[in-house]
């Protein structure tokens, strides 16, 4: 997994995870996201299906969840954090 981080916007590269791993991954950069991201773009890829974009739209749960959308490409997911 590829982080990164720009302004107030943390990218994640989900290539490569299962859904378990991808999962547990994430629920702790959710948790230790700095105050100042306001944003998480995650990568999941569309090609080799839907298993980790699912995963990430429907399944993912953290009180600093503010919303969840598609982001312009297939491949990605914008995670919206509350202040």
């Amino acid at each position: 997994m590829k982080v990164s981080i720009s302004g107030d916007t943390m990218t994640v590269d989900l290539h490569g995870l299962n859904i378990p791993a991808a999962k547990q991954r994430l629920e702790t950069l959710l948790q230790n996201a700095a105050p100042g991201i306001h944003q998480i773009v995650v990568i999941h890829g569309h090609r080799g299906g839907s298993a980790l974009r699912d995963m990430v739209r429907t399944d993912l749960q953290s009180p600093r969840i503010q919303r969840i959308a598609p982001a312009f490409s297939a491949g990605q997911t914008v995670i919206f954090l509350r202040s």
